[in-house]
């Protein structure tokens, strides 16, 4: 992704931040509503009648309103990488170590 696409990418964040907090909704509520409905489609997936492409709709809107939470919390965008980056690092250090997933 391209730093313009960054650039887009934040503006957008700020100004969907800026209207839900303006009508009082805060992200939390639609992380919680987005994930149920990822677990919903992957769900389905698993007995059969599901798809890909509503499973990546509802991973897109998940990411979309992480973001969100996090940008309403003030966590530097260098902080999550790191912390993304961490937890990575550490699922294939176990891995290697101990075939734990």
């Amino acid at each position: 992704m391209g730093n313009d696409n960054f650039a887009s990418l934040r503006m957008a964040i700020a100004a969907v931040s800026d209207l839900d907090n303006s009508a009082g909704i805060g992200p939390d509520t639609y992380v919680i509503e987005e994930c149920s409905e990822l677990i919903k489609e992957l769900t389905k997936k698993q007995r059969g009648k599901g798809s890909d492409s509503a499973i990546i709709a509802e991973a897109c809107d998940v990411l979309t309103t992480v973001m969100l939470l996090l940008y309403d919390l003030g966590v530097p965008e260098e902080q999550a990488i790191a912390n993304i980056l961490f937890k990575c690092r550490r699922a294939v250090e176990r891995f290697n170590e101990n075939n734990e997933m």
